[in-house]
């Protein structure tokens, strides 16, 4: 390392020693401190002759410390089984001097300009991390955790960090699985190169990144061209020489089967005792077990899906291993069976050891933000949706270009124009256009949009009045609103200059298909220089994992039957500081409902995880579960083959229920009537007798919590279709904090025609026989309550459409249980059946997804 650089790496550490136990500084104090710390480096023994720029020591010191403030990490989730999981850092890992730890935070903190909190943050959840996975120096152990984190937010940073970490404390393989995709692998490979490596891996000559602070050895299997991961040829070559216990390896490789073969054939040559990390990025996608069968998968004869086969077979190999998944979407993992342990394959990838919920940063934008959970939240100037709600094939079979698609593509223009103003002239500027998975599809999208942003760029080069009305107008309608909104800068753009840049940047823009077939490449590295505008058009490729740099404008039609799959297609979650304001998404408005939903799923699902962390338990104490969406999945349904259904508020938005199946016991049959009459004994006296007889009772408006407490003392059987008081309630409760059901109609029934006479505390009534269709010692079922003229006759009573009432309706039913048309003796015939008619309502069930392990707390 050469003086200067030291010095920039010493200047870091003696901030850090004088940050110890601050949470902030001022503008003064850190001013303050960036002068001593320099003068001290300045008089450094090893430096006080040196010739050294002062200025690049000033600027990493001012990076370093910009919004200093201490990160806590009790603020983070995470859920481990081994409460003595810290030790053996502290034990065994006191006298660690973490070189390489510390050669990436120095390259984050002079490359990416990462802050004093965002690298303490990293280090301390990192170390929670590695905590949490096995010691090296111990004889053997097998760890499984899972590491969940945002679209988009910076996961990769987060295992190549930990990578460092496990190699510093005495790892000696770390293989990161890269998801399926080429392009996937080869991004990840470069990171590693640049933040692990320190050397290019395309010529194993150039240094990069890391390298460039100081050189430490080790050994890459894997390189960052395409044709740099593991195949048969390598397999068979002497590569596995280069995994020894002397010097670390990496190998950065995709989950496809033939790869995996080649990858197993390598390890089977490797002394089986060198601790091994395996870190599994997009931990959901191909690692789950999807074989669809109906044998034990814990039983012999079982083989798994071929993915989820290879990479516990290569894991199984080392006495001494960690798995950890990273995802964003982690909810088929949580859904694999934990009880399973095969006798060749071992246990599943469940991540038996521990979860951890990587916090978000407050400039993260994601679901939550954007959509928020409810019409009217989030960011709905940044949404727009799709007239007439298209459908994918009306625009790839579109013969001219969609009014919506041509305005996004405006939008790009004037987002990157933007953003040049704004100082952000050599970043990268990507527009999304992901309207179908087929690549035919694709080629053609592309010539739809080639020929308009032609014609867009000529009509500006020929300064048409046309084109500058449109993009004035797409200025002052929807730009300048947002601004104003978003409130990001004070000022606004001047629009003669806007529309001057408008025409310089539209002719540093590419459109670019990124599919299997396309010889088109993403490659962001080779524009650092100037930045890459592009108009990427895709599908499946740009779904998942690829990161595309400054995306500004998303066009997105695609629709998605699982949560995980419509989630990872959201490539516009993401860090967008300082432009965030210039961000558009473009979707149908069934899409739009759809994030709202996920949206609220996922905050569910980690406050889910934050109970597990309050409780104290172990993941595989503390059973997770996802709420269901009324039309998509949770995930594929061959990853929710060990998943069950729970609903846990039933909808009853315009049903009519009624009870109809009763205990025999006589205390409940007492206790029901006794609560009745207790109840009509708290209302006032009736607004109506209705019926021939006037034993009809009504009272119009009686107050919602009465009959809410009436119906918790109502004890009968639940039914499959009608469900039961406690079921009513829960809808009930729901609706009232909607501010619906504040009031209720309750009728006190009784026969017309003929009937037994009786009466239910001072009421008299002719209570109406039923037919008993079932009599066991604990179930009396009548099969129905209602007559079939009962609603009629409440419809005539309120003049009303019984389908079309804004108010609940409670029927209470005193009723005689007949056989043979005389009352039954064994039975207690002082029965009360219930019914209620619903009104309408937009609330729909809400069921949940629950894992295995909250199955078998049941």
């Amino acid at each position: 390392m050469d003086q200067q650089l030291f010095a920039e790496e010493m200047a870091i550490i003696s901030a850090q020693m004088y940050l110890n136990g601050k949470d902030m500084l001022s503008t003064q104090e850190t001013e303050d401190l960036i002068e001593k710390v320099i003068q001290e480096i300045s008089k450094h023994s090893t430096l006080k002759d040196a010739d050294l720029d002062i200025d690049p020591i000033r600027n990493v010191l001012q990076s370093y410390l910009k919004d200093h403030t201490e990160y806590d990490d009790e603020e983070t989730v995470i859920l481990t089984n081994d409460e003595d999981s810290e030790n053996w850092l502290e034990v065994h890992q006191r006298d660690n001097k973490w070189e390489r730890w510390r050669r990436f935070r120095n390259h984050l903190i002079r490359t990416k300009k990462r802050s004093a909190f965002q690298t303490n943050q990293l280090n301390k959840l990192t170390r929670r991390i590695l905590s949490n996975i096995g010691n090296p120096a111990l004889e053997s152990f097998d760890k499984r955790g899972l590491v969940v984190g945002y679209v988009q937010s910076g996961k990769t940073e987060n295992y190549i960090a930990l990578a460092n970490k496990a190699i510093d404390s005495g790892y000696k393989l770390v293989i990161i699985l890269s998801g399926i995709h080429n392009d996937l692998r080869t991004q990840t490979q470069k990171r590693v190169d640049e933040e692990i490596l320190g050397i290019d891996t395309e010529d194993f000559k150039t240094i990069v990144g890391v390298g460039k602070i100081k050189s430490l050895a080790i050994n890459s299997l894997t390189q960052r061209t395409n044709e740099g991961d593991i195949n048969s040829a390598i397999a068979d070559s002497s590569i596995h020489q280069l995994i020894t216990k002397e010097t670390p390896a990496i190998i950065v490789t995709k989950k496809v089967a033939s790869v995996l073969e080649s990858l197993k054939e390598i390890l089977s040559k490797v002394d089986k005792d060198l601790p091994i990390l395996i870190i599994d990025d997009e931990a959901d996608q191909a690692s789950i077990d999807v074989k669809s069968s109906s044998t034990d998968r814990s039983d012999s004869t079982y083989v798994p899906s071929t993915i989820n086969k290879l990479i516990r077979e290569n894991f199984l190999m080392f006495n001494k291993r960690s798995y950890v998944g990273y995802t964003a979407t982690p909810f088929a993992n949580v859904l694999i069976d934990h009880r399973i342990d095969h006798p060749t394959y071992g246990r599943d990838l469940f991540p038996k050891d521990f979860i951890i919920d990587l916090p978000k940063q407050e400039e993260y934008l994601g679901p939550d933000e954007l959509f928020g959970f409810e019409d009217g939240e989030g960011l709905p100037s940044l949404i727009q949706p799709i007239e007439d709600d298209k459908s994918e094939k009306q625009v790839y079979d579109a013969t001219e270009m969609p009014d919506d698609l041509s305005k996004a593509i405006k939008s790009f223009i004037m987002s990157a124009a933007v953003r040049h103003l704004r100082g952000q002239v050599k970043e990268h500027n990507s527009m999304l256009i992901h309207i179908n998975r087929s690549v035919d599809a694709h080629d053609k999208i592309a010539d739809v949009v080639k020929k308009e942003f032609g014609s867009i760029k000529n009509m500006l080069d020929n300064d048409e009045d046309e084109i500058i009305e449109d993009f004035h107008e797409l200025w002052t309608d929807d730009y300048i609103p947002t601004f104003n909104k978003m409130q990001i800068f004070d000022e606004i753009e001047p629009w003669d200059e806007v529309i001057s840049e408008i025409k310089n940047v539209v002719f540093l823009i590419k459109i670019m298909v990124i599919n299997g077939e396309s010889n088109d490449s993403l490659d962001y590295q080779k524009n650092m220089d100037e930045g890459l505008y592009v108009i990427a058009i895709g599908g499946d490729k740009l779904s998942r994992g690829l990161t595309l740099e400054g995306l500004t404008i998303s066009y997105y039609l695609r629709s998605s039957k699982t949560y995980d799959t419509l989630m990872q297609m959201g490539r516009w979650f993401g860090y967008k500081k300082d432009f965030e304001d210039l961000c558009r998404i473009y979707l149908s408005p069934n899409l739009i409902k759809d994030f709202k939903a996920i949206a609220a799923a996922n905050y569910e699902f980690r406050e889910l995880l934050q109970a597990m962390k309050k409780a104290d338990k172990k993941p595989i104490e503390f059973g997770l579960r996802i709420r269901s969406h009324s039309v998509m999945e949770v995930t594929s349904l061959l990853k929710l083959r060990s998943a069950t259904s729970s609903v846990e508020l039933q909808s009853y938005a315009g049903r009519k229920p009624q009870t109809f199946k009763f205990n025999p016991n006589d205390e409940i049959i007492d206790k029901n009537y006794s609560s009745t009459v207790e109840f009509l004994d708290s209302l006032s006296i009736p607004d109506h007798n209705l019926g021939n007889k006037g034993k009809v009772r009504l009272w119009e408006e009686v107050g919602a919590e009465k009959v809410i407490n009436y119906l918790k003392e109502i004890d009968v059987p639940e039914d499959i279709i009608s469900g039961s008081p406690e079921r009513w309630l829960k809808y009930i409760n729901h609706e009232i904090s909607v501010g619906k059901l504040k009031t209720f109609r309750v009728f006190l029934m009784s026969n017309q025609l003929k009937g037994i006479d009786g009466e239910v505390g001072k009421y008299e009534c002719i209570r109406p026989g039923r037919k008993l269709y079932i009599h066991e010692p604990d179930l009396i079922d009548i099969g129905v309550l209602r007559s079939g003229y009962d609603l009629k006759d409440i419809s005539d009573y309120l003049d009303e459409d019984i389908d079309l009432i804004q108010e609940p309706i409670l029927l209470i039913y005193p009723f005689v249980v007949t056989e043979d048309k005389q009352p039954k003796k064994e039975i207690n015939q002082n029965l009360i059946g219930l019914s209620i008619v619903f009104p309408e309502s937009d609330t729909r069930n809400i069921e949940y997804t629950i894992n295995t392990v909250e199955t078998s707390a049941k």
